[in-house]
């Protein structure tokens, strides 16, 4: 059985397609599904910003940004896995 490997948003490189799979409860979801997260959801993520800055990502053709506390809470499954490191 292959083991899927699972991330905190803030985590994944960019350029990486992944499926949202949990998302953090109480307001802080509110505000993401109305941005149009939600589990299940396909993203991709484009950039990272160094020092705890924002995260960009694509979701639905649309190019959002979430702060670095909230997607570390955003827990993603690669659709194809990526390597750590050289």
């Amino acid at each position: 059985m292959k083991k899927v490997h699972v991330y905190n948003l803030k985590d994944l490189q960019n350029g990486v397609t992944a499926q949202i799979v949990q998302m953090p409860s109480g307001e802080c979801r509110c505000r993401l599904e109305a941005l149009g997260l939600r589990e299940g959801k396909i993203i991709e993520k484009v950039s990272g910003m160094p020092f705890h800055g924002p995260i960009t990502i694509i979701v639905d053709g649309r190019q959002i940004a979430i702060g670095w506390r909230i997607s570390s809470r955003v827990i993603v499954k690669p659709l194809k896995e990526f390597g750590h490191g050289a």
